[in-house]
């Protein structure tokens, strides 16, 4: 079993992706999720995750200062960054 961690702001997207991993057919557990890299990081030694979802662009921080906030953090944590984004700086 996976535990996955979701960091995003957008409600609509945590439901979809809630609804989309199933503990019993792909073995992912969604163990919660912050609306902030700063909110995750407060309760960060209470969370269970193996792996973090994180929204690129999260409002009032840097995309790249919220992965290296979570690298510095959790430097054994994968980290998967999923966005619209179509530049390719980040492709």
């Amino acid at each position: 079993m996976i535990s996955l961690y979701i960091i995003d702001d957008h409600p609509i997207i945590v439901a979809g992706l809630k609804k989309m991993f199933h503990l019993t057919a792909d073995g992912i557990k969604i163990t919660g999720n912050a609306q902030s890299v700063d909110d995750f990081l407060k309760k960060k030694d209470t969370v269970e995750a193996d792996l973090i979802m994180l929204d690129l662009y999260l409002p009032g921080s840097r995309a790249d200062e919220n992965v290296k906030k979570l690298k510095s953090a959790l430097p054994l944590k994968s980290i998967v960054i999923y966005t619209s984004e179509e530049s390719d700086v980040w492709k």
